[in-house]
This record gives C-alpha cells, structure tokens and sequence, in this order.
C-alpha cells in the first residue's frame, strides 16, 4: 500500500480504537443497573421534513479577465498579368422609326368620260416646330348633255374653281393661325318642267356661285389649370350669285375655359351676323348671340357636364330670347369596352343662302329662309371598342325642331327648275350607327347607318328626305403597291311635292337608289402613282327632283410628288 494511503486511513483507525475503548466501558456501566421495559407497540420509524434554506442565487462577478492580443497585417503588392485582353462591350442603342419623308408638291391630274378634267395642286412646307404653311389650287368640271324624264337632253354642265392658302404660327403655348379661300362654282339649272317641250339655251340655265372667306383663329395650349384657355375663331364670308344677289357673313366664336379644384369652368360665347342683299327685293339682316357657360367634372369612370344655353336671335324686326339646357353625362363601363351616354340640349340653326346652297346646289338664289328652332333635343347612346382595331357608335335621339325646312319646286317660276322651301312643325326620331374596323396599314372598314322618321304637323310627307341611309367605305392597301377602295350607298325612297291638272299638292315617290363607286391605286414609287375611278356604276337616279345624275362614268390620272 502507498505511503499516500497510509497517510489518508491513518485518522480513521485512530477514532475506531478511541469509540471501541469508550463503548465497551458504557456497556460495562449499565450492566450494573438494569430496568424492566414495557413496549406498547411496534417502532415505526420516521423521517422529519428537511429544511430548505432559501437563498437567492447570485451573479459572481468573474475577476479572470484576458488580455486582447494585437495583431498586424502587412500586405505584399504583386502585380498579377492576365494572359488574354478584355474586348470592350458597345451600349445598346434604340433604333427609332425613320421619319417620313415629306414633300413640297403634289398634283393630280385626271380626266374621265364625259369630258371630265380634274386637277389638283398642293403646296406645303416641310416639317418645321414653329411655322406651317401652304396652298392649294383645284379644278373639276364635267360638260355632257343628261337625259330627263321626258327623254330630252339638256345641258348639264357644271364645274368648281377653288383657290386656298392657309397657315399657322406654334408658339410656346398658343397656336395663331389663318386661311384665304375663294371658291366658285358654276352650274345649269337643267331640271325643268317635264311638260316644256322647248329646251332653253345653256346660257338660260346657267348660273354661277362665288364665295370668298377668310378666317383667323387663337388657341392657346396652358396645362397648367390655373391659367385661362381659349379658342377664338374670326369668320368672314362673302357669297354672290350672277343675277345681283349677295351675302355678307361675319361670325365670332370663342370658347373659355380654366381648371379649378379638379372641375373645368367654361363659357362658349359666340355671335353671327348675315347681311342678304336681294336684287330688286330688300337687304335683310340675320343675328344669332350665343351665351352658353358650363362645368365638366371628370371622374376615373364617368364624365359630366352641365350648363345652360342662352340664344339671341334677331330676325328682321323681330328679337327673341331662346333658353336650352346642355348636359351630357357618360360613364366607362369596362375600360372603353362600352362607354354609355345621355345628353339633353338644344339649339338654333340659321339657315343664310351660302349654306342653303351647300345644302341644294339648285336652290333659288334668292330665297330667303327661317332660323331652325331645335329647342328640345333628348339623345343617348352606346359607344367604345370591341378591340384595339374596332369601334362602334350607337345612338338614339328624339328632338321637337319648329320651322324645319323641305325643299319643294318652286312652281312661281315658268321652267320649275329651282327648289324653294317650305315649313313645318316637326318630330324626329333618329337612330344613328357606326362600326368602324381600322388596322395598321392594310384594312379599313367604316359602316354608317342613319333611320329618321318625321311626324309631320301640317305637310304630307318630310318632301325629298329619305327615312334609311346606309353607307359603306372599305380600303386595302397590298404590300404598299396597289390600293383598292369602294363605297356603296344606299337611300330610301322619298318622296317630291307636286301638283295635279287643279294645282292641288300631289306626292310623287322617288325611287330607292343604290350606287357603288370603285377607286384603284398603283404606286410606282413612293411619289408617283396612277389611279382609275369608277363612279355611279349601278347607273342613273334622280339626286333631286327631277334632276337626274351622271350616271356610269370613268376617270383615270396619275399623282407625283417632288
């Protein structure tokens, strides 16, 4: 055993010998005094509760604390050489469409059968940020003799003269512009009396229309809406008859309007004033005032605006006051998809001699005609997008109109070869649709219907007014070579007033008409090409009473730009 050992069990075997002394002596003791014991039961032993010294335990705070070693790095600078050359990577660039090209000039030159010339002429600047410009010199006529009912030719000659110059200055934010134009029309008033057997001269027949215009016009262009945006246009017309009948036309229209609290404030204030001169008759003077302020609020869905319209209108001796609300609301349904609207307004026409004559080139130039009261006017209607490329338009419109006017033959004359006017009191109900298909650059489709059915207050029918139009526009452009287009035009039948043996008014129906026109294009080149026109193909039809077309007839010409 190990001293170790030894020296670890040596107090142990002390204490033994030092209790085994002292036991047997207490033993040794007690044996000298012994007493009786009485036992009651059997010991059970038992263990008492432990006592638990509550003490918090404590956080010692460490003393041992060691000591941060510093290092330091020292870096070697070797050069490394890459054995292969980097290529440098060029930025992308996005490559814009090339602008077209534009030209100064363009003419078209045409003729066709029934010694028909036409030409045209255009001059305009090329592209520029601060002015534009041009002029434009056209001529059409056609000299052929047309077969009238009776079976009589008569001449039918007629052509068209304009001259046009016409310009704008851009500035920063207003556009100043203007345009001179004279036009002069002549004609033959070849739908006489079927019952005349003579047939006048040309020179009887003839007649000749002039207008001369200018106009000068301001709109400015703020986006910011706390400034005051308008649109001023100055109009003057001059239109003559060759029999000492004249018209002076001035007219002003403006519109204002500025943005505030996300709503647009506006007033169209407009003014006209038509001065006829009558050979051997009286001057008449005709005054329109227009005050109509309003207020557009645009939502994300919807668009409102609300005003009201205030009409002054001055009509020889006589001076009155006319008042029509003007509101239209519309509403996005589905992103463009469809688009309803509601509109109630109203309005008044006047009807002076140059756009009667626009309206009827055969009318008598010196007649003189009432302002058309439209003065209720209810509309509504459907109108968006079926895709990206189709359009549609639908809507219905219920209107009360006083003094529309109907053009009649004027039995006051011996040949009835002019168209007067008379009068009425009228409901019109109107439906209008319009289906529109466009691509890029190959297809285009346009389908345009328009159903009107008057209610009459005192005359017959609504006289030479058809109840169904529907017409037709289609063009195809192949590989940019060859362009092809028609239109088809359908209208209903009309009907003419008319007078029996005992001058007693007497309808005369007009036939329904259907035409078709077709236009071919080749280009040679992007600025020269040639083109052939087929107009009237279904053949011959009255456009107005007694005044029968052209009929079938043929033109071809080219085109050159430089």
């Amino acid at each position: 055993m190990s001293k170790i050992v030894l020296y670890k069990l040596l107090p142990v075997i002390v204490f033994f010998f030092i209790g085994k002394v002292l036991l047997a002596n207490s033993v040794q003791a007690d044996t000298n005094k012994l007493d009786d014991v009485t036992i009651v039961k059997d010991y059970t032993p038992t263990i008492s509760d432990a006592q638990k010294i509550s003490l918090p335990p404590t956080v010692v705070e460490d003393t041992f604390s060691v000591k941060q070693p510093s290092f330091k790095y020292y870096f070697i600078q070797k050069p490394v050489f890459v054995p292969f050359s980097v290529q440098p990577i060029e930025p992308a660039k996005m490559l814009g469409e090339p602008l077209t090209r534009y030209y100064h000039h363009y003419v078209k030159m045409g003729f066709g059968t029934a010694v028909t010339p036409m030409f045209d002429y255009w001059y305009n600047s090329l592209r520029s940020k601060n002015l534009q410009y041009g002029i434009h010199v056209g001529h059409y006529s056609f000299n052929k003799k047309l077969k009238l009912n009776n079976a009589n030719k008569i001449s039918a000659g007629y052509s068209n003269n304009e001259v046009q110059f016409y310009g704008k200055k851009l500035l920063r934010n207003r556009t100043l512009g203007g345009n001179i134009n004279f036009d002069r029309k002549g004609l033959h008033y070849y739908g006489i009396n079927p019952n005349i057997d003579t047939i006048p001269e040309a020179s009887v027949l003839f007649h000749r229309y002039m207008r001369m215009g200018m106009e000068l016009y301001s709109q400015s262009h703020y986006l910011n809406g706390e400034h005051l945006n308008h649109n001023v246009h100055l109009h003057y017309n001059y239109f003559q008859g060759n029999d000492n009948t004249f018209e002076n036309a001035l007219a002003l229209n403006t519109r204002w309007s500025v943005k505030m609290n996300g709503e647009t404030y506006g007033a169209d204030i407009n003014g006209e004033y038509y001065n006829q001169n009558i050979a051997d008759l009286d001057t008449v003077n005709n005054r329109l005032i227009t005050i109509a302020p309003w207020i557009l609020k645009i939502g994300n869905t919807w668009r409102i605006r609300a005003g009201l319209k205030a009409v002054n209108s001055q009509e020889q001796d006589s001076s009155l006051w006319y008042f029509y609300p003007n509101v239209i609301l519309q509403y996005n349904i589905i992103e463009n998809l469809m688009i309803p609207y509601v509109g109630f307004d109203g309005d008044m026409k006047t009807n002076h001699l140059s756009a009667l004559s626009k309206e009827n080139l055969f009318i008598n130039p010196r007649l003189l005609v009432r302002n058309e009261n439209n003065f209720f006017k209810l509309y509504g209607g459907f109108k968006g997008a079926f895709t990206k490329s189709l359009f549609y338009d639908v809507r219905i419109t219920y209107s009360l109109i006083d003094n529309a006017h109907f053009f009649v033959t004027d039995t006051s004359l011996d040949l009835q070869n002019q168209f007067a006017v008379v009068y009425d009191n009228v409901e019109l109900f109107n439906i209008h649709a319009e289906l529109a298909f466009k691509t890029t650059k190959k297809w285009y489709l346009l389908l345009r219907s328009e159903y009107n059915k008057y209610t009459m207050n005192t005359q017959l029918y609504p006289w030479q007014k058809p109840e169904l139009l529907v017409s037709g526009l289609v063009r195809y452009n192949l590989r940019d070579k060859i362009y092809i287009g028609t239109n088809v035009f359908y209208m209903d039948k009309r009907y003419a007033m008319s007078y029996d043996n005992k001058q007693n008014i007497m309808a005369v129906e007009m036939s329904p008409i259907w035409d078709v026109n077709i236009n071919l294009e080749y280009r040679l080149s992007k600025f020269f090409s040639g083109f052939l026109n087929f107009n009237n193909i279904l053949g011959h039809y009255d456009a107005w009473y007694a005044y029968p077309t052209m009929g079938f007839n043929v033109m071809g010409g080219i085109t050159y730009s430089f």
